[in-house]
């Protein structure tokens, strides 16, 4: 089976830029089981297969520089990707649901009312910090590579 990233790159150089800025990407680290488990719920709400799930692991440089981001960058919070649009962390959330027309009115809250997404900032900073922690809490797949 062929990633996400590698089939990409198997198209020429035009047709793959031209299919990054038309397609919506979610880049995540594949190497956490909290990070996956969330992806696999992330697909159920996107019924229409609006975005493809790229876990980091299968990008190289020239994916990274192509989706405007670094790896290590991709190693500390979600990245959503939306032609143009590039988002990270709790932003990348607020960005993937407000595309698949999921929570609109929860985000416009965020939006209006700072001292919530303040909150949603630090909330999502927490859980990205701890996902190893919290991996083993959920019982799913341990953040094997990224532990310290």
């Amino acid at each position: 089976m062929q990633s996400a990233c590698a089939a990409l790159n198997a198209t020429p150089q035009r047709d793959h830029q031209e299919k990054l800025l038309g397609s919506r990407f979610v880049i995540f680290d594949g190497a956490c089981g909290f990070c996956t488990y969330c992806v696999s719920e992330a697909k159920k709400l996107d019924r229409r297969g609006r975005f493809v799930y790229v876990p980091l692991q299968s990008c190289t440089g020239a994916d990274f520089e192509r989706f405007g981001t670094t790896e290590e960058a991709c190693r500390r919070a979600v990245h959503v990707i939306d032609g143009r649009v590039r988002r990270r962390g709790a932003f990348a959330v607020n960005r993937f649901f407000w595309s698949i027309g999921v929570g609109r009115p929860v985000i416009v809250a965020l939006w209006c009312i700072w001292p919530l997404l303040v909150t949603e900032v630090i909330a999502y900073a927490f859980i990205a910090k701890n996902r190893v922690w919290i991996s083993r809490l959920f019982r799913t797949q341990n953040c094997s590579i990224w532990q310290e």
